[in-house]
């Protein structure tokens, strides 16, 4: 019997929020139906792949935050970018 399942995504990454609900259920939905055709009666993700998933969630992080300065402070973000290209 599950108990819970926790799904924990940026809501964002497939930018239309939407399509995101929709690939969490086919998701989850695919992962009940396999776990139950093995008869599993848990499931609990490998320390490798938890560590991989939390890396990749904090450099998704990372460009929304860079992208909120750059909306707040838009000649910020020219003066960045200019730096960055040499002009």
């Amino acid at each position: 019997m599950l108990d819970m399942l926790i799904v924990l995504v940026l809501h964002r990454s497939l930018g239309i929020l939407p399509r995101s609900f929709v690939h969490n259920v086919e998701a989850i939905l695919g992962l009940l139906a396999y776990s139950q055709a093995k008869s599993f009666t848990s499931v609990e993700a490998t320390e490798q792949k938890s560590d991989q998933s939390t890396e990749h969630e904090h450099e998704c992080g990372k460009r929304l935050l860079t992208r909120g300065r750059q909306l707040a402070n838009p000649a910020s973000a020219r003066a960045q970018r200019a730096s960055q290209t040499g002009h």
